[in-house]
Formats: C-alpha cells, structure tokens, sequence
C-alpha cells in the first residue's frame, strides 16, 4: 500500500491536491528535500518526523497523493531538467527588453538564480552592444 494514503491530507476539490501526472518521487532533489525538513526541525518550524527517507517526509508535509507528488512538492523540490522554470528580463521603460533568461529547477534554485540574474547581466553583451 502506497506511503501516502497513511497521511491523506483535506485538498478535497483543490487541483493542488491532485497528484502531477507524469512525475514520481524519483523526479524530486532528495538532498534538497532531506535540507529542508532538517533545517525547518532545526529552527522549531517543524516536528521531527522521525523519518529520513524522502516518502515519508513528503508525507510529512502532506505533499504525496498515492506516492505522487502534489503541485508544491514539484514546485519546492523538482530537478533542474523538468519545470518549474521562471523568466527573468531587464526591461528599459515600458517594452524595450535589454536582456532575458530562462531558468529550471525547484523554487530555492529559481530564487537565487533569479536573485543573481541582474547583477551577472550587467556586464554581458545584450543584443550586439554591451549594457552598463
């Protein structure tokens, strides 16, 4: 019997309690799940669930449905090669776009990239011109 069905959480008719048709467990950064449940015990935001193994924190946080991860869980714990992807771009005034880049990869990763992206951009070549 699937992990899941021990914790079933109240998403009643929510699609973010829907599982993610095609993804598994096998799809989610283990290191970064296993990170983020020790690190949220650490700080008291969480009990210990007494479990390392990535279902069971998963289920933990109510982010499996039948062994499948719900939207969040692929949102906070997806690998790079699958979305979620976030598009960052330096426009000057109302339409003219200076620079833009595409980044993948779960929500901590989309936010340092995201975080980083003007600042690496602010010496590279845009477009044929160099923008200060």
């Amino acid at each position: 019997m699937p992990l899941a069905k021990e914790c079933s959480w109240a998403h009643e008719e929510s699609w973010d309690g829907d599982p993610v048709v095609g993804w598994s467990i096998e799809n989610l950064e283990e290191a970064e799940i296993r990170r983020t449940i020790e690190e949220a015990v650490r700080r008291g935001r969480m009990s210990d669930p007494e479990t390392r193994k990535p279902p069971g924190l998963l289920c933990a946080l109510g982010l499996l449905v039948d062994d499948i991860p719900r939207p969040a869980g692929v949102v906070l714990f997806g690998h790079a090669d699958r979305p979620p992807q976030c598009l960052c771009a330096r426009i000057r005034g109302r339409s003219e776009r200076l620079d833009d880049r595409r980044f993948n990869g779960n929500i901590f990763t989309l936010l340092g990239q995201a975080e980083r992206f003007p600042h690496a951009a602010d010496s590279r070549q845009v477009r044929g011109r160099t923008v200060d």
